[in-house]
């Protein structure tokens, strides 16, 4: 069931944010009843370090394959170190870090040295299969974390780049556990998703639990925030996916910019808890 009409109420918290200058937004939510709520669902957009979130789905799948275990060591090498890692960068050269950790870090606090590291281990290969098998036509990981910051001369900077329906259909897949295999790997994949949120304290109304990952990217001329991940209740879920780029010669105030799009996408997200409250109705074949 598509509701391509938007949820009012969605479409007013969202307009914190369009009504900033030169802001592109798009969103895609399949909500517990069946029906998706979308804005620009297909439009190729910016979402940041939300593609870590592939990653850690990558692993997940290997380790339940047995090619990789979470206690393998990653050692730091000062070749690996990439700006805005605020676990590894305490941690001195030829440290060992687990997969394990390394996951945890570059989920919960979007760390950007274990991302790299990470994709070194396991290639890139893994990642694109799962972009592939799940079909998401509209999605570019990049190469790698530091790749992105050593082209500083590009002017409009794409990193990971996705539609929202793609990113969307991505956590329907985590939680219909058509991408996993197994129950132990999507327990594992959960418990890495709610890292961020409990690490930003998030108070969620309605009892209902977050699984997340948000991007950011503030580079010359371009700002972009995105997030995806899903709401759960009493085995009801629905997921989201919302992405706000700003582009503009000069640039704007940062502060002001994040601000909105938090508040924006806050609100937002606080409706879609709604509908995962016991007494709203739920169709038969609903999620």
């Amino acid at each position: 069931m598509s509701d391509t009409l938007n949820h009012p109420d969605i479409s007013t918290a969202m307009s914190i944010v369009s009504n900033l200058p030169n802001v592109t937004l798009a969103w895609s939510i399949h909500l517990a009843d069946g029906r998706i709520l979308e804005y620009r669902a297909d439009a190729a957009m910016e979402a940041g370090s939300a593609f870590k979130a592939i990653v850690a789905a990558a692993c997940c799948r290997l380790q339940d394959s047995g090619h990789i275990a979470w206690t393998d060591k990653l050692i730091i090498r000062p070749e690996d170190r990439v700006e805005a890692s605020e676990v590894l960068a305490q941690l001195p050269d030829s440290a060992g870090v687990s997969l394990d950790d390394a996951v945890r870090a570059m989920l919960t606090y979007s760390d950007n040295t274990a991302t790299d590291m990470i994709l070194d281990r396991i290639g890139r290969g893994p990642v694109l299969g799962v972009v592939e098998e799940l079909g998401l036509t509209n999605l570019h990981i990049p190469m790698s974390v530091k790749h992105l910051y050593a082209q500083p001369e590009d002017k409009y900077l794409a990193g990971f780049t996705t539609s929202m329906n793609d990113l969307r259909r991505f956590y329907d897949a985590i939680f219909d556990n058509t991408l996993l295999g197994t129950g132990a790997a999507q327990t594992k994949m959960l418990e890495f998703l709610r890292g961020e949120d409990v690490q930003q304290g998030t108070d969620w109304p309605n009892g209902v639990t977050c699984y997340r990952k948000s991007g950011s990217i503030d580079s010359a001329f371009l700002v972009a925030q995105g997030v995806g991940g899903a709401f759960a209740r009493n085995g009801r879920f629905a997921t989201f996916a919302m992405s706000a780029n700003w582009r503009s010669d000069p640039p704007a105030p940062l502060v002001k910019l994040f601000e909105a799009f938090s508040r924006g996408f806050g609100t937002a997200l606080k409706l879609v808890t709604e509908t995962l409250r016991d007494d709203h109705q739920v169709e038969e074949n609903g999620r």
